[in-house]
């Protein structure tokens, strides 16, 4: 417990994690302690509402492997018998084996093992369900699988969208919601948090944005009707740009994205959007797809008709995205006529007003199953999708899609 390698170890072990699970018990007799860790923010991060450790210098729980289907075992332990029992477990077993052990009592168990020879603790990780972004976990850590579990891990291909992002760590939908007081001067103002982050277009190197420096949005579409077209992204200021009455005016998830750049809309903006357009074009000519707006929303009926113009110019242009205006303003009805008209081209959706068909609707809560009253949920944010780019749900489907608050 007391070698420097322990810390390093347990972080390696806590990227294995499933992403969210409610009950998270322990005994570690021969390797680190998760539940520091768990005290310390991870259980925010996982959604867990009891962690319970185990004293490793008493006999091993009776009940230890005895938790829910949403519940979470770790074990830290050279001991063949309990790894025996953990390999027939069908609850969620994560384990830590240290030295060299024989391979037959983890049987049933996923094994991996650190690549390099030498300089790393000695040992294998074991466990029995496939954590997110795996792949890119095992690469990045330097871990290799030494043997299949009872379900093997399916390997992604060259175009997953596990080789689309420079970012995977994210927290879990409904963990560090940041909502901001009514007299905050961000609020009273309709300006971001972050005012130096709001940049002219000619002082941005450029406007439009690969997709795979966003974790969840990709830098491909892998499926669906815009299969092999590259993702770019547009951000602009949040509140600044967008309606007032918005439902997340004070808890914009902006409020916690102090490194995005916000480009400050007006003409000059709209010049290097069509500037950059044309360009993508030519290197593009199959197609490409924007995402409006990663921060910020339509800020005029002027700027609508602008994406009406370059959509009409531009044949290879393919947008998605999301408003808070409703129809019933002069926003949101010019977005409504022009996506009525050029759905297959411009899927922008309406948020939080109901609507059961182009809608975005949040919810607050865990969602029951993929399928609620509000529509299908985001596979991305459930873990049934790696991105945007792999999933393709909010421009191939009419029906509403619920984003779990975030």
């Amino acid at each position: 417990m007391k070698s420097v390698r322990t810390p390093k170890l347990a972080r390696d072990l806590v990227e294995f994690l499933p992403i969210r699970y409610s009950e998270f018990r322990e005994y570690a007799r021969n390797g680190p302690s998760l539940a520091p860790l768990h005290l310390n923010g991870l259980s925010d991060r996982t959604g867990t509402q009891q962690v319970q450790k185990a004293d490793p210098r008493q006999p091993i729980p009776a009940d230890l492997l005895q938790v829910g289907p949403n519940g979470l075992v770790y074990i830290a332990t050279d001991d063949p018998g309990i790894m025996s029992g953990a390999s027939k477990s069908e609850s969620p077993i994560l384990a830590w084996v240290p030295g060299r052990p024989s391979l037959e009592p983890l049987t049933g168990l996923t094994v991996l093992r650190h690549a390099r020879p030498a300089g790393v603790r000695r040992g294998v990780i074991a466990l029995n369900y496939e954590p997110p972004l795996v792949f890119e976990k095992l690469n990045r850590l330097g871990y290799e699988i030494i043997q299949d579990g009872r379900r093997p891990w399916i390997r992604p291909s060259p175009e997953h969208g596990q080789r689309l992002r420079r970012w995977l760590q994210h927290k879990p939908p409904l963990t560090g919601i940041m909502a901001l007081a009514k007299d905050h001067p961000a609020i009273v103002e309709g300006r971001t948090l972050f005012r130096a982050r709001v940049t002219d277009p000619d002082d941005a190197p450029r406007v439009l944005v690969p997709g795979n420096n966003s974790r969840k949005i990709g830098g491909l579409v892998v499926k669906g009707k815009w299969a092999g077209m590259p993702i770019y992204t547009l951000t602009l200021e949040e509140r600044g740009t967008c309606w007032e009455c918005c439902r997340h005016w004070s808890d914009c998830y902006g409020n916690k994205m102090n490194w995005s750049r916000r480009l400050k809309h007006g003409t000059a903006l709209e010049e290097r959007i069509g500037e950059e357009l044309e360009r993508l074009s030519k290197e593009h000519p199959q197609g490409f797809v924007v995402r409006l707006h990663v921060l910020g929303d339509f800020p005029s009926v002027r700027y609508v008709q602008r994406w009406r113009s370059w959509l009409r110019k531009f044949s290879q242009v393919r947008v998605f995205g999301y408003t808070s205006w409703p129809n019933s303003t002069p926003v949101g009805a010019a977005i409504k006529k022009l996506r009525s008209e050029q759905w297959e081209r411009f899927a922008i959706r309406t948020s939080n007003q109901g609507l059961k068909r182009f809608g975005a609707n949040t919810i607050y809560r865990e969602p029951e199953a993929g399928m609620v009253p509000e529509g299908i949920v985001c596979p991305a944010q459930t873990e049934r999708t790696e991105c945007c780019g792999t999933c393709g749900l909010c421009w191939q489907t009419k029906k509403s899609i619920p984003f779990i608050a975030h």
